[in-house]
């Protein structure tokens, strides 16, 4: 299986609709153990996550709780697969 990672830009209003859903979707693809990924990949998903964290977060404070129910589930799987990503 293939899989690539890349920046996506959402409307305001999709950000944190398409944001949650992302992030639960790359917490799917870190707890599958067959589903491997390159020193490249994951230096490329740490960044995305240090961004998450830095920029994208910092203005989800309105956002939908559905959203957020999406984004915390993904980022509850993410660090408790973390070392995947080592």
């Amino acid at each position: 299986m293939s899989v690539e990672f890349e920046r996506q830009e959402y409307a305001v209003y999709e950000a944190s609709e398409a944001l949650g859903h992302y992030v639960e979707s790359l917490s799917l693809l870190l707890a599958d153990p067959d589903v491997t990924r390159t020193t490249a990949e994951k230096t490329k998903v740490c960044t995305w996550l240090r961004d998450l964290e830095a920029v994208r977060l910092a203005d989800i404070d309105e956002a939908p709780v559905q959203h957020l129910a999406h984004l915390l589930r993904g980022l509850a799987q993410i660090e408790a697969n973390a070392a995947r990503l080592q």
